[in-house]
């Protein structure tokens, strides 16, 4: 019977010792991992919110002299953005001034366009008609003419229904034009007679 109760007596002075010596091991490379964790955090997120790289040692020396207090004294004073969503959020209100200030663009397709075209290159969309009194061109998004103040009839101009037809196209200089088959009548070829 005693030789069942001798594992489970630890009464001996030295084998506390080692169990103390192991968890105190223990304890250290946990603390350890957990500050050099903390520094490349730190170091991380710090690069991630500022490109100033004095900026980013004082954050990294903060945590790494004080650990969590100062990590929390850091999350108190860091940048609230990333640089990244810095970015996108100026990409994005770029965008929309953008959207806002541009006034020559096709109101069927949304692509740019000269002030001074008559149809959209992209979609054909007519983009300006002339005056039924003044005959000058238009936008078609106008509701009177600006010229004489003649009241436009949108009826007959709605500007995503009608399209313009497609041009021919033209010739380059010092190119020959390829045939039309289609407007060309087959010709029939006379007979070839050969001589006696």
């Amino acid at each position: 019977m005693t030789n069942v109760l001798a594992p489970l007596a630890i009464t001996d002075g030295q084998t506390w010792a080692k169990a103390l010596l192991i968890v105190g091991i223990a304890a250290a490379a946990y603390v350890l991992i957990l500050w050099v964790s903390l520094l490349v955090w730190t170091y991380r997120d710090a690069g991630s919110r500022t490109k100033q790289t004095g900026l980013q040692a004082g954050a990294v020396l903060l945590v790494a002299v004080f650990n969590l207090p100062g990590l929390l004294l850091y999350l108190a004073l860091r940048p609230p953005e990333a640089l990244v969503d810095t970015y996108g959020r100026e990409l994005e209100a770029a965008a929309f001034l953008r959207e806002i200030q541009k006034p020559d663009a096709c109101a069927d397709c949304g692509r740019s366009v000269a002030a001074n075209f008559v149809a959209c290159p992209f979609c054909r969309a007519a983009l300006q008609t002339p005056c039924t009194n003044c005959e000058q061109m238009l936008r078609t998004s106008y509701t009177i003419c600006p010229y004489c103040t003649a009241p436009r009839e949108t009826e007959q101009w709605p500007v995503r229904a009608r399209r313009v037809a497609a041009a021919p196209a033209r010739e380059m200089p010092g190119t020959a034009a390829a045939p039309d088959v289609e407007a060309q009548p087959a010709r029939r070829q006379a007979p070839v007679q050969q001589g006696a």
